[in-house]
């Protein structure tokens, strides 16, 4: 999205989802670690041309149902919080601004 491209939302972007702060997932994981909103159908002809978005269909009741995660029993369990949503995009703009 650094080019100036507009990003995208699957299905829906009226209901309640929870993203994973990609840091956050590594962490928990102890490994390395404006937009469009796309339809059903949109997804489907998409996917006819390019593969990697046709393999996302199969996937869509994750965007047009709600869907939340509850961190509580990590937290308990391991003592790790996460990452706030404004924090974990402000510092995902801001790693676009870095040199490649």
């Amino acid at each position: 999205m650094s080019k100036k491209q507009t990003p995208m939302c699957l299905v829906n972007d009226s209901l309640p989802h929870s993203y994973t702060y990609t840091p956050d997932a590594a962490e928990a994981m102890r490994v390395p670690a404006k937009y469009r909103v796309l339809g059903r159908p949109v997804v489907r002809i998409v996917g006819w041309f390019k593969p990697v978005v046709g393999e996302i269909y199969e996937m869509l009741y994750q965007n047009d149902s709600p869907y939340l995660f509850d961190l509580s029993k990590y937290t308990r369990a391991f003592g790790f919080q996460g990452t706030a949503y404004t924090e974990g995009i402000r510092a995902t703009a801001a790693s676009y601004g870095k040199a490649r």
